[in-house]
């Protein structure tokens, strides 16, 4: 059978090539279709969208996981202010050159369910992957409601919609991820607002949430870190195992300048709770590997990590409920004998 150039169906013939999942962050983000972002009020979700929106346009790896590098249209409804401050905020903190990142942030809400409206910011889209020079990576709608117009969230034929029109007027036209931040009900036990109708319609959707602390955890911050750390979470991902949760906390990063009162004006960056030892120990006590092996993986000419190391780093995953329960009296084979030296 000779390959086909049909443009509506895919042959057997060319089933044969070998393909996996394609991502714009690496096991997060999956470059086609649409995702959706969702938290409650105050969750820092559209810190968590700025962070995932400015490793794309960089090209530098969000949190240890590699990123396929792209230009970024923001449309925001609404916060252009506070958009522009933490957009400074993370350059500062991951020193890049602002007027070097190739991102641009609307200055007004868009209505997707209007196609006129939708048909005349295609137009300011070409003009701005014109003057990037280069392909849109990633485009962000902040928010759902606000960019919805006389939409219904809660009815699932508008939701289908809005969902569809972003990826055949956007990700269609300009073969790019989506990304839509979205809200909670009323009753957060629930999801996103529109829940089904989402699920059934994006290709991947994230929850934010807030932490859970142990009392040594409370006693030893001066501020209630439930304030400032979040879990994020994929429920949802199209044919692909969802990444495993990932906790982050919120620092405070000052923009060099004071307002006319004289005070330093700051914003927010959003940065690890855990090392990039501590989230590797994790990785590999998922896939299975002994104490023992882990600290033989991890240790250097510079740092040798002990089985004793290893353990107290899985049980403070343990604590937080990101590894399941250490069982009573079950040892692997290898880690029976008391700790041996580590050989590098």
């Amino acid at each position: 059978m000779s390959k086909s150039k049909d443009h509506y169906f895919l042959y057997s013939d060319e089933f044969l090539d070998n393909e996996e999942a394609e991502y714009r962050i690496e096991d997060w983000l999956p470059k086609d279709g649409v995702s959706v972002l969702y938290a409650p009020k105050d969750h820092f979700k559209s810190f968590l969208a700025i962070d995932w929106a400015l490793c794309i346009a960089t090209g530098i790896p969000w949190k240890g996981f590699e990123v396929e590098q792209g230009a970024v249209l923001y449309i925001a409804g609404e916060g252009n202010y506070g958009l522009r401050k933490r957009v400074r905020a993370w350059a500062l903190y991951n020193k890049q050159e602002l007027d070097k990142i190739p991102i641009a942030i609307s200055k007004n809400a868009i209505s997707i369910l209007k196609e006129s409206v939708v048909e005349e910011w295609l137009e300011h889209v070409d003009f701005a992957v014109e003057r990037f020079k280069q392909p849109l990576g990633l485009i962000v709608i902040d928010t759902l409601a606000s960019s919805m117009g006389a939409g219904d969230e809660n009815s699932p034929t508008d939701m289908a919609e809005f969902l569809n029109v972003l990826k055949t007027k956007f990700k269609a036209r300009y073969d790019c991820t989506v990304l839509v931040v979205h809200h909670t009900g009323k009753d957060r036990t629930k999801g996103a607002r529109g829940g089904s109708s989402i699920e059934g319609n994006a290709e991947c959707v994230y929850e934010i949430s807030r932490v859970k602390h142990t009392k040594d955890e409370l006693e030893e911050n001066d501020e209630e870190p439930s304030k400032k750390t979040i879990r994020l979470s994929c429920k949802h991902i199209k044919d692909a195992e969802p990444p495993k949760p990932i906790e982050l906390k919120s620092v405070v990063q000052e923009l060099g300048y004071t307002n006319k009162y004289g005070k330093q004006v700051t914003s927010l960056v959003l940065e690890l709770t855990f090392s990039i030892i501590e989230l590797k120990v994790l990785e590999l006590t998922r896939a299975n590997m002994s104490q023992r092996d882990i600290a033989k993986h991890i240790s250097n000419d510079t740092k040798t990590y002990t089985q004793t190391q290893i353990k107290r780093i899985q049980d403070k995953f343990r604590e937080k409920g990101l590894l399941e329960p250490d069982k009573p009296g079950r040892k692997k084979k290898n880690e029976e004998n008391q700790e041996e030296p580590i050989v590098l």
